[in-house]
């Protein structure tokens, strides 16, 4: 939000405008601020700065003058400390976001407040959590929870709160944690040892008070010093990612730590983060290399650790450096730089061996007695960081302080920097202004305060004298900018556009003592400022948030308010725009070149037309779900050729675009692109490339908004890629396979369904699943349920339906060589066909399963637990049926056939061969030829029927019931070793033989051979016309109007002549003995 009380100058279009429109100005910023208050709700209000040039912050700020949120001046809020003498403000610092609401939280250390009665200095510990609206001042006492909560000391003396700030996300769950020392704290009953409390954030909420005695390890756990006045946790800070494993790690002084021989050399201890696993208590002296590492001052009396931070990433590794203080080191004060990396570290490093040593200008400088990353100041894709020298002296001013900007490189520093050397292109020295001030007692980086796309740096000196108020403190901004530093930065040059002052308000206040960035607590897009002030009222204690704007932004800065904003960039390709969305989920649109995007607070898009990162663009989401979308065509966007500060907090990148665009990254991009989240999502279309680097393992895919994503994972790292082989539309999701041989299972209600072994985890709203598993030799199982299902499968394709509740099938799956289906239970139906094409195809049907598949192996369908239909097209197509244990039946006629016994059915349509085999119960076959000329033969266990384009051969049935229909039909019987019996009439006969039965009907010829039995009997009966019997050796044959009977090796014939007619019969040498039944001449 635009701040116009913030105005030093107003020139250009503005000036201009108002001249003619009023005649004259008295008062530009008078005026401009009357025509603001005409605003309705100006703090939720957008304004876009076509038509002015803003050019300076005020100077000097006031901080008496804080008027909130909403009123006119300075906008920012103060915190009173509660009770007098508890120091308030001796430490400060952003939060983070602890409570996950998407604002940037603070913590602000009270170290001699009385958690209990009577001067006990437990210390306590303010957490107040961020929001659009803030009015000043904030009462303390009203924390509930809701709005931030209380930590109290645990013990008298225990001084929790001498240092805070946020741990960054240690345990990896999305949601910044908190640091907190207790220098004074006695470990189990030693002295002054020191404990350091890390209180893992939460979205879940918190109670007004969080009791430090109770963390277990799951909500967060403390850290013990080792040696008795060791006072571990006077300076506490998150260190970064250190040993880039995904996990903020934490970094804790102890500068009063003692080596053998060496008194106070210091100390400071490096914990890395983790996932779980943290013990409530965690002892210092544990660290192993392996959970963090100890770094040893250099020599005694230097006090390392007395500051310790995170440097940021300096050198453009991917890897987070430390910094460690060591005010009493050299002749001047220390400062060591520890790069971070991915390899092992020792359990102890000694700073003189490890580090990059910072020395001061001259003599008691006390340099190292404040350190602090200042994040990228000159824009140049490296971080930056800033040293405080409390006691520099430069004549004839005694004590007026200085901080060292020492500007990060690839190389990374020497071992030895000798912070005289800065000349303003690797640095510069920012110089206090009067005797005494001490300035640089606190220092930090606080972000991009301004809005113009560098990081700005902070400086206290507590000491200063405002006006007639000794020690009232100062405190002072300095702008980054490109280039241009002086090796020299005089305090006192600042005006408003390089920088400004705040001014403390009373004697003694000492405002300043403290100094932090506070993130973005008021969600508007500008990061903002915590000063403190541990003397102000009666050392009750003050702190001050002062928040940032847009106080040097001219005709290319816009800004957003509350709503959801759209943003365009209209400066051209060659110009930079600064676009800032603030509250709101806002989409800022770059028009090419050294743009500047700011999200803010909300699920912010940011757009780019290019990704050409030579000159200062830079790329902040902000806090929330944030998106950086390619809207060009054919980008390539390389993360790993990029700096990790020129993007950051982006949760998701969108490829789509205009046109096939490329992604580049590895684990580092991946754990660096966000703070505060370890998990990138990758959105793309056909065409889009996203090269993710090696070591990835893929372990699944998720459904997130309406895509499915293929999800990698490495360590902590998480990257999930948008899995273009899937699409959901309503409630149909829809499946593509790969050239390649596709594997596919599908259980139906199980709600998910596995490709080539990766399992998808279906919406709940999905009733249909579709699957085109396109070329390769692909395989598919589909498993049904205990309810009544129904399938239709044909050559490469399958439908099955299981809700029939719906229209359309459940399941649809295209292009798959083989299918296997299990109806799992109920009474299923499944319908098998073979291709409309002329192929050689076979149907095999057993009573819980049947295949279909072409004889060349073309495809190839399975059913288990069906009553399957297979129906066949041209070709020579074979039907092959085998039984149950059970009593089968067969029915038959060419191109139609059913299967069915206890519990199974099979039928088929249009096949040529038919084979059934029975070898288990008393099966029965029912046969059934054409109108044309067919023929049966049959012996004990087999039976073929046969005719014009069919052909049945049967094995092994019990009974075969044969219905020839037409005329001139022919049935050969042939006999076996034991008694064979014939009964046959012009119409119609039953042979039995081996313990089968063949009955025929509608057959004109038959053929008969009796076997080798001793009792073979034939009955031949006639018909209702003029027969004729002739035996002749062993062979009788009965013959009458259209019908013909002869049987051969029979040891009786008994001719039955009842139905009138004349009957004739002639003997010649009959082997057989002839019974004779009613008349025959």
């Amino acid at each position: 939000m635009l701040l116009p009380h913030w105005l030093k100058v107003l020139t250009g279009r503005l000036t201009r405008m108002l001249i003619a429109r009023y005649g004259s100005i008295i008062s530009t910023r008078s005026l401009f601020t009357r025509l603001i208050v005409s605003r309705p709700d100006p703090a939720l209000s957008f304004e876009r700065l076509e038509h002015r040039l803003l050019l300076a912050a005020p100077h000097p700020v006031d901080l008496a003058g804080l008027v909130g949120s909403l009123g006119f001046g300075v906008r920012g809020f103060r915190i009173d400390g509660l009770d007098a003498g508890d120091n308030l403000g001796y430490s400060v610092s952003t939060a983070g976001d602890v409570n996950a609401d998407g604002l940037d939280d603070l913590i602000i250390g009270a170290r001699f407040a009385d958690a209990t009665a009577g001067n006990t200095r437990e210390g306590e510990v303010y957490v107040v959590f961020g929001r659009a609206i803030f009015s000043t001042p904030f009462d303390l006492s009203t924390l509930n929870g809701t709005n931030g909560f209380r930590i109290d000391g645990v013990d008298a003396f225990d001084n929790l709160g001498h240092a805070v700030k946020t741990a960054g996300d240690v345990n990896g769950d999305g949601v910044d944690d908190l640091i907190v020392g207790a220098p004074g704290a006695n470990v189990d009953g030693g002295d002054r040892e020191g404990e350091t409390y890390v209180v893992f954030g939460q979205a879940q909420g918190f109670a007004a008070v969080v009791d430090l005695t109770t963390l277990d390890g799951q909500d967060g756990f403390r850290l013990d010093g080792i040696d008795q006045i060791d006072r571990s946790g006077l300076s506490v800070s998150k260190a970064g990612d250190v040993n880039g494993d995904g996990f903020g790690d934490i970094i804790i002084g102890a500068p009063y730590r003692d080596q053998p021989l060496s008194e106070d050399r210091g100390e400071a201890y490096v914990v890395f983060g983790r996932q779980s696993g943290f013990t409530a208590a965690i002892d210092l002296a544990s660290l192993d290399g392996s959970n963090g590492f100890r770094l040893t001052g250099a020599g005694s009396g230097d006090e390392a650790g007395g500051a310790v931070s995170a440097a940021g990433d300096i050198n453009g590794d991917g890897f987070d450096d430390i910094l460690v203080g060591a005010e009493y080191g050299g002749t001047g004060g220390l400062a060591y730089v520890v790069l971070g990396r991915g390899t092992p570290f020792d359990a102890v490093l000694p700073l003189s061996l490890w580090g990059s040593e910072l020395r001061a200008v001259s003599d008691d400088d006390h340099a190292g007695y404040s350190v602090s990353a200042a994040g990228d100041v000159n824009g140049d894709g490296f971080d930056d960081l800033i040293i405080g020298a409390k006691n520099f002296n430069t004549s004839p001013i005694t004590q007026p302080g200085e901080a060292y900007v020492v500007f990060g490189k690839a190389s990374g520093l020497a071992g030895t920097v000798n912070l005289s050397s800065l000349d303003g292109t690797n640095g510069f020295r920012i110089r206090g202004i009067d005797h005494g001030d001490a300035s640089g007692t606190s220092v930090g980086g606080i972000g991009d305060f301004n809005g113009d796309g560098f990081d700005d740096v902070i400086v206290g000196a507590p000491f200063a004298k405002v006006g007639a108020n000794y020690t009232a403190g100062e405190t002072y901004v300095v702008f980054g900018k490109a280039s241009g530093f002086p090796a020299t930065f005089n305090l006192s040059s600042l005006d408003g556009t390089n920088g400004f002052r705040l001014d403390g308000i009373d004697q003694q206040d000492a405002s300043g003592q403290s100094v932090s960035g506070a993130g973005d607590v008021n969600g508007d897009g500008f990061d903002d400022l915590i000063i403190g002030a541990p003397g102000a009222a009666g050392t009750a204690g003050e702190a001050y948030v002062v928040f940032g704007g847009n106080f040097t932004g001219g005709a290319e800065t816009q800004v957003g308010g509350a709503l959801d904003d759209t943003l365009t960039a209209n400066q051209g390709a060659a110009a930079r725009d600064v676009l800032i969305g603030g509250r709101g989920n806002d989409t800022l649109v770059s028009d090419g070149g050294p743009d500047i995007l700011i999200g803010g607070s909300g699920a912010d898009n940011l757009q780019l037309l290019d990704v050409n990162f030579s000159g200062n663009r830079r790329l902040d989401g902000g806090l929330g779900a944030d998106t950086l979308s390619l809207g060009g065509n054919i980008l390539h966007l390389d993360l790993t050729a990029i700096p990790d500060n020129r993007i950051q907090e982006i949760e998701v990148i969108d490829l789509t675009g205009t046109g096939n665009n490329a992604l580049t990254l590895d684990v580092r991009e991946v754990l660096n692109i966000s703070d505060h989240s370890n998990t990138l999502t990758v959105l793309r279309d056909e065409g889009d490339i996203v090269n993710t680097g090696p070591g990835w393992t893929e372990i699944g895919r998720e459904f997130i908004d309406g895509r499915f994503f293929q999800v990698l994972t490495q360590g902590a790292a998480t990257l999930r890629i948008e899995d273009l082989s899937v699409t959901v539309n309503g409630n149909t999701a829809i499946f593509n396979g790969t050239p390649n041989a596709d594997s596919i299972v599908y259980r139906v209600g199980s709600g998910q369904i596995r490709i080539n072994g990766v399992i998808y985890a279906l919406p709940s709203n999905i009733e249909m699943v579709q699957v085109d598993a396109l070329g390769g030799n692909d395989v598919l199982n589909l498993i049904g349920t205990s309810a009544n299902e129904s399938g239709l499968v044909r050559p490469e394709a399958v439908f099955f339906e299981h809700d029939a509740a719906h229209a359309g099938f459940d399941f649809t799956a295209i292009d798959v060589e083989t299918v296997i289906l299990d109806g799992n239970g109920g009474t299923d139906t499944l319908t098998l066909r073979d291709p409309t094409t002329a192929s050689d195809d076979k149907f095999f049907a057993r009573p819980n399963s049947a295949v279909m598949f072409a004889a060349d192996g073309s495809y190839q369908s399975n059913a288990f637990g069906f009553q399957t239909t297979g129906i066949f097209n041209a070709g020579n197509d074979l039907l092959r049926f085998f039984d149950s244990p059970g009593n089968d039946t067969l029915i038959a006629s060419p191109g139609n056939s059913t299967f069915s016994g206890p519990g199974f059915s099979h039928s088929a349509q249009g096949f040529d061969v038919l084979v059934a085999v029975s070898l288990n119960g008393v099966d029965t076959a029912s046969l059934t030829g054409t109108a044309g000329v067919d023929a049966l033969l049959a012996r004990a266990g087999v039976a073929v029927m046969s005719g014009a384009g069919f052909n049945f051969q049967l094995d092994s049935f019990e009974v075969v019931n044969a219905n020839g229909l037409g005329a001139s039909d022919l049935v050969r019987f042939f006999g076996s070793s034991g008694d064979d019996l014939l009964n046959a009439n012009p119409t119609s006969a039953s042979f039995v033989t081996g313990g089968f039965t063949i009955n025929t009907t509608n057959i004109e010829r038959l053929i008969a051979t009796a076997g080798s039995g001793a009792n073979d009997v034939a009955i031949l009966t006639d018909s209702a016309g003029n027969d004729t019997f002739t035996g002749t050796v062993s062979v009788g044959t009965l013959l009458g109007a259209g019908f013909f009977e002869q049987t051969t090796n029979f040891d009786v014939i008994r001719i039955r002549g009842v139905n009138g007619g004349m009957n004739t019969r002639t003997l010649n040498n009959i082997a057989f003995t002839l019974i004779e039944q009613g008349t025959w001449v």
